[in-house]
């Protein structure tokens, strides 16, 4: 059982083509970023095909016709999907364009929802509906094999302002294809001290300490010693 656990947490790798390239910019904390860094580090980075950033998850009333669910939602940028290996079974996922803060609202599925809400119908892609009551355009679907950490049932552009400072979002990156994960890090490392002047406010321990990693390893960071505990505890007995 104990082992169980262990490949699930730490060995198993993640549901994602090539997902150890599949990059997170980890603080000390194992915590989130903010807007400024995140920004500065997409507009920088050469050894990276795609930056990309998560916000935090919300659930929406969503509204198509007839059809009423609640789903859960997740808030991501451009490229976020490309970062994590993804193409959608139709339409497009999105663009530098529905980032911009006052674009169309839009919105990418999975194939799940598309099944229960749409009947698997072609003409979903251009459908609009409500959620929370504010009108957004399908236009894209994903399939099912894609989950998304934590888990959502439908993603919106993320729209992180310029000025955003917050520790709101989860940075992911991708290497570019004659790029290395150890690249990226080297490239970030490049960075620090123009990181350090052109967003003041930044706290120069936590940038010290920040670095591409995995995201496996990211997210196996807090349970490796409890579950290597459990581990060594069992087989003791």
């Amino acid at each position: 059982t104990i082992f169980t656990i262990l490949n699930g947490a730490l060995l198993k790798p993640l549901p994602y083509d090539d997902s150890g390239r599949l990059l997170v910019l980890a603080p000390p904390d194992a915590g989130t970023q903010s807007g400024l860094l995140f920004q500065f580090v997409r507009q920088r980075s050469q050894a990276l095909q795609h930056v990309s950033a998560q916000g935090q998850p919300s659930g929406w009333n969503l509204v198509a016709g007839d059809a009423a669910t609640y789903v859960s939602a997740l808030g991501v940028s451009a490229g976020y999907f490309e970062a994590h290996a993804v193409r959608p079974l139709l339409g497009r996922t999105f663009t530098s364009a529905d980032d911009t803060p006052g674009a169309a609202n839009v919105a990418v599925i999975p194939e799940a929802l598309w099944t229960r809400i749409f009947g698997r119908r072609s003409d979903a892609i251009g459908q609009t509906v409500l959620l929370g009551g504010i009108p957004h355009e399908i236009v894209g679907i994903v399939p099912d094999g894609f989950r998304s950490i934590p888990a959502a049932e439908l993603w919106t552009p993320l729209r992180i302002h310029p000025a955003d400072n917050t520790f709101s979002y989860r940075t992911f990156g991708r290497p570019a294809a004659s790029a290395s994960p150890a690249a990226a890090a080297a490239e970030f490392d490049s960075f620090r001290a123009a990181i350090l002047e052109e967003l003041p406010r930044t706290n120069a321990n936590r940038l010290a300490a920040t670095q591409w990693t995995p995201l496996e390893n990211y997210l196996g960071a807090a349970a490796r010693s409890p579950v290597l505990m459990l581990l060594g505890a069992a087989g003791f007995l």
